[in-house]
Parts: C-alpha cells; sequence; structure tokens
C-alpha cells in the first residue's frame, strides 16, 4: 500500500511552504472528487510517498468578490455554492448553471471551481463558461504571482502550465455587458451524475436596433483545448439572429471541430449535434 502523508493548509503561505517541503511528493488536494479517483488508480503502479496538502479551508480562498466591473471567485469556491450564489445568478448566469450541472449533490457540495479547472478533463462543466468570460487564473509559488489567460492554461486533455509548486488562488473576470443573455447547455449520457458528452455556453447582447454587438461562445469535449470559437462569434458580430444565420453557425460548429479533432468514431454523433444545440442555445437568446 501507498505511504502516505497528510498536512491541512490553513493558510496560502502554509500550502506554498509544504508544497517546497515535499516537492516531488506533494498533491494538492481540496473537495478530492478527483484526485482521489485518480489516487486509486495510481496506486496499482506506483509506490512511492505521497503528501496530500489539503487546501480546501484556506478561507482566503473560499471567497466570491466583485470589484468595479471585475468579479473574483476563489478557488476553492464550490459547485453548490457558484450554482446558489445571488450575485452571481445575476451577473453570470450561465457560469451558476454550469456549475448546477455538475455531477450530483455530492460531488457539488466538495468539488471546487479550481480543481475542475486543473484537473482539465476537456468535459469540465465550468472551463467553456470561464473560457467565454475571458478569464484570467491567478497562480502563486515561492516565486511569487502569475496571472495566465485561462484560455492559456490549458495544454492538453488533462494537461496545464501550471508549476511544480504552484497554488491555484482565484479566478477573474470582467462582468458582461449590461443586458446580455447567457446560456449552457450539456449533453450526457443520463439526465444526472452525468461526465458531458459535449457542452458549450453562450453569451450575446444586442444593441437598441437588434444587431449583436457582443458575442462569446465556447465548447467543451469537442476540442483538444477549450477556446472562443471565433468562428461562430464573427458570424453574428454587426448582425441580427436570423434563422439563416443560426443554420449556418450549425453547420460551421461541425466543421470547426473536425478540422481541429479530426475523424474519430464519435464524429458520426457529435457533428450533427454540437451543430444541433449550438442552434438551440443561441435560438433561445433571441
Amino acid at each position: 500500500m501507498r505511504d502516505v502523508k497528510f498536512l491541512k493548509a490553513t493558510s496560502i503561505g502554509e500550502a506554498i511552504t509544504f508544497l517546497d517541503e515535499y516537492r516531488g511528493q506533494a498533491q494538492l488536494i481540496a473537495g478530492g472528487t478527483d484526485v482521489l479517483v485518480q489516487l486509486r488508480e495510481e496506486e496499482k503502479t506506483i509506490s512511492s510517498p505521497l503528501c496530500l496538502v489539503d487546501v480546501f479551508d484556506i478561507m482566503d480562498m473560499r471567497a466570491i468578490q466583485e470589484e468595479g466591473d471585475l468579479i473574483r471567485i476563489g478557488s476553492m469556491v464550490t459547485h453548490t455554492e457558484i450554482a446558489e450564489s445571488a450575485f452571481l445568478n445575476q451577473a453570470v448566469p450561465f457560469l451558476s448553471l454550469a456549475c448546477s450541472q455538475v455531477g450530483g449533490p455530492q460531488i457539488r457540495n466538495r468539488g471546487t471551481v479550481g480543481g475542475n479547472i486543473v484537473n482539465a478533463s476537456p468535459a469540465a462543466d465550468s472551463v467553456p463558461v470561464l473560457i467565454a468570460l475571458d478569464a484570467m487564473v491567478h497562480l502563486r509559488s515561492n516565486k511569487g504571482k502569475r496571472e495566465v489567460p485561462l484560455s492559456a492554461f490549458f495544454v492538453g486533455p488533462y494537461k496545464t502550465s501550471i508549476d511544480e509548486g504552484e497554488l491555484l488562488t482565484e479566478i477573474t473576470f470582467k462582468r458582461l455587458p449590461e443586458g446580455s443573455k447567457t446560456n449552457f447547455v450539456k449533453v450526457g449520457r443520463r439526465r444526472a451524475l452525468s461526465i458531458s458528452r459535449m457542452n458549450l455556453a453562450v453569451s450575446m447582447h444586442c444593441d437598441a436596433q437588434g444587431h449583436v454587438d457582443d458575442m462569446r461562445f465556447a465548447a467543451g469535449s469537442v476540442m483538444p483545448r477549450p477556446r472562443r470559437i471565433k468562428e461562430i462569434e464573427s458570424l453574428f458580430l454587426g448582425k441580427t439572429a436570423t434563422p439563416e444565420l443560426l443554420q449556418k453557425a450549425k453547420e460551421e460548429i461541425g466543421e470547426v471541430m473536425v478540422r481541429e479533432s479530426g475523424i474519430r468514431k464519435s464524429t458520426i454523433y457529435k457533428k450533427p449535434v454540437i451543430g444541433d444545440i449550438t442552434y438551440s442555445a443561441i435560438e433561445s437568446l433571441k
């Protein structure tokens, strides 16, 4: 059985100290909904010692704050807290909607937004929304602080640019233009406790003439790395979201997916479905 040491950090500074002291052995743990599953799998092949550093109760990483037009969410805020936040439901409703659909109640109560990001699953439900919001991740280590655009933080499926000894402390993004409408759509194999087969986030704002002047669109589980899909956004900017334009978006998203991910066994299913949910998600905002 693998030898495991457990340390509970009470501050960001203490967490960073533990990461340095046990460099090469330290594993951060928060809600544990991803890490514990991964550790059970690793135990079959890895016998080296491990130090779990628990950062779940660090209060400086558990706040939701508004500073002018900037919103700050601590990395240890849970999916339930985001889903039930009256402020976030008003300011960025598609983020609350996405987090309300993560796993089941037990997972939402323990799983954190920071963990969802660092795990870097292509199916992560909070990520497309945060990508659409042009979110920044804030990292701390004994070398200091750095900020990274979330879109650049992911380097591949289950891989990020976080360095050994770094701690993700918070996520920040600017408020959407007043009057923006948003949606989040998830497709899974079943209604509850489902990992996304596909998901997407969309935000749209129209001027007084009904022309789209702000459009954000991102999708999960359809490309190697999450990003804002400018090919879809540019279709609508300066125009009215007509049925003809929605049909173009439906066709274009499938082509974007194939260009970036190639043809796979799942393509015959995913291509028409991602088109259908793109059409309906944007149409719902008209």
